[in-house]
């Protein structure tokens, strides 16, 4: 775990009425001018607080692999991710799926590792702080929407807390159910 999560998720864990949490959810965290230079560099769309940078794919003949960076900014706490993508177009005669993909928190090629250095450095500048996969799957004990368990991604990065607040239970599950 790092900072954000040792200090954001006991305060979820402890308020269980979300009020701080909320309140937390409203702030908005500033960004600097020398971030969107970055994003503007690049062939960029942005849905809630996510960016899709599409960066330019490998062609050798009919083969081709498309590279995208995805960063993530959280409304609820100065953190963000990145994840790298790739794609391939499945040229096989019986496929299932039309594209084979693929993301990990380690850049393909050396074109996203120079835009992760690049976007890494200017938002911890600015305060934030990054949050690796691993620590973004971490699953927090005791706090279930609908039966399915809440992951620290759920609460940072997707607003359960906002969206589901009504629904969110405490407590033991049993398993053996």
């Amino acid at each position: 775990m790092n900072a954000v999560s040792d200090v954001f998720l006991p305060m979820i864990l402890s308020e269980k009425n979300y009020d701080k949490a909320k309140r937390l959810m409203t702030k908005k965290y500033p960004v600097d001018n020398e971030f969107i230079s970055i994003l503007k560099s690049y062939d960029t769309r942005e849905i809630d607080n996510t960016w899709e940078i599409v960066l330019k794919p490998f062609v050798k003949g009919n083969f081709s692999i498309g590279y995208g960076t995805r960063l993530c900014i959280s409304t609820v706490c100065p953190a963000f991710y990145i994840e790298h993508e790739y794609s391939i177009s499945n040229q096989a005669r019986e496929r299932d799926a039309n594209e084979l993909m693929g993301r990990s928190d380690t850049p393909y090629i050396e074109e996203q590792a120079i835009l992760e250095k690049k976007l890494v450095r200017t938002l911890t500048v600015s305060g934030y702080q990054r949050i690796e996969k691993k620590d973004r799957n971490y699953m927090i004990p005791n706090a279930y929407i609908e039966d399915e368990q809440v992951s620290l991604e759920s609460i940072i990065f997707n607003n359960v807390l906002d969206t589901f607040s009504d629904c969110l239970e405490w407590g033991e599950k049993n398993k053996n159910v």
